[in-house]
């Protein structure tokens, strides 16, 4: 531990423990057409319990994910993260055809 290392002590009380969620596969279908329609690739789909809002709203309605590409190699939830203006374009495009599509099961 790195506290050890540095002589230092380290005490932590944990305060708040929400569980991941998992994503609604028929809405992450509905995101995928989306993205396929929109970008004309193949949506890759990445395995992901969601977190952030998801994790509350997920008690009251089915919840799912759209994930735009990192500039920055992948890094996320960092200052060093960034997008390009291409990337969120498609990603706008997407969502805005996901809700003119929008269907619910």
């Amino acid at each position: 531990m790195i506290g050890k290392r540095r002589g230092v002590a380290i005490e932590h009380t944990k305060t708040h423990e929400v569980k991941a969620v998992p994503c609604a596969p028929w809405l992450q279908d509905a995101i995928a057409a989306s993205i396929e329609r929109t970008v004309g690739d193949k949506a890759p789909r990445l395995a992901s319990g969601a977190g952030h809002d998801a994790m509350v709203l997920a008690d009251v309605i089915d919840v799912g994910m759209m994930f735009v590409r990192c500039g920055a190699g992948g890094v996320s939830h960092n200052p060093a993260e960034t997008v390009s203006a291409d990337d969120a374009e498609a990603a706008a495009a997407a969502l805005l055809d996901l809700l003119r599509s929008f269907r619910s099961p």
